[in-house]
């Protein structure tokens, strides 16, 4: 039997779903709990045209939604493509130009960097802001 990480997400869910997951920065979660967020994410990710060999590009310092994303992508077998925080946005830009990211999910304090990378980035017509915002479109 080969185990996937999106298999194991569910798998632990199903079975540990109440046991404590992740304590990160003040917020908790259970395993369950991390197991439908990450489903809601996916559903998300999949509404905006994100399926199976997509890449999603993902810019923010570690967080939760760092994991939650990654576990979506991989319930839709996409790739996330994390960028570095740290790097400008031209350095960011050619990133997500390579990768061929047409989805870029960032968290809030990198919204302008966000908006930077996708005018100089045809391809990334998409940008998500985690806490439930949307970018320019």
């Amino acid at each position: 039997m080969s185990v996937t990480f999106a298999g194991l997400v569910r798998e632990l869910g199903r079975t540990a779903g109440d046991r404590l997951m992740l304590d990160f920065d003040g917020r908790t979660t259970t395993f369950g709990r991390f197991d439908a967020r990450t489903d809601r994410v996916a559903g998300a990710l999949a509404g905006a045209g994100v399926g199976p060999g997509d890449r999603v590009a993902f810019l923010d310092r570690n967080c939760v939604e760092h994991l939650e994303v990654m576990a979506a992508c991989a319930k839709l077998r996409a790739v996330m493509v994390p960028l570095n925080w740290r790097l400008a946005p031209a350095e960011l830009a050619r990133i997500l130009a390579d990768s061929a990211a047409e989805l870029l999910v960032s968290g809030p304090e990198y919204l302008a960097p966000a908006g930077k990378i996708r005018a100089e980035t045809p391809g990334a017509r998409t940008a998500v802001v985690t806490g439930g915002s949307a970018g320019p479109g």
